[in-house]
């Protein structure tokens, strides 16, 4: 009989999420700037759900009320939608204010 070993360094945390949402311009060297709602915030990152003509990889500026631009690299693309990670974690605080 073998025993399975369970690779815990698999398992990541998932970081506490805002269940807000909000338009955001988004820009950036390879893509026009254009608006789309952002939801599902977390300090690190965020969901949009407009991908427009962004790729995996592509580097984005995004504006967040009250933060101004966060500086963000496309992580996944899904269904029409954009997984944004931010580049350095976000204050969520003033987004609740």
């Amino acid at each position: 009989m073998q025993t399975a070993v369970l690779d815990h360094t698999r398992f990541v945390k998932r970081a506490e999420r805002l269940e807000l949402s909000f338009p955001t311009e988004i820009s950036g060297p390879t893509t026009a700037p254009f608006t789309a709602l952002a939801m599902n915030i977390s300090r690190s990152g965020m969901l949009v759900d407009d991908a427009g003509s962004l790729q995996v990889d592509d580097f984005v500026i995004a504006i967040l009320p009250k933060l101004g631009g966060v500086l963000c690299r496309v992580a996944r693309l899904s269904k029409g939608r954009a997984g944004l990670k931010f580049d350095r974690e976000i204050d969520l605080k003033p987004l609740l204010s």
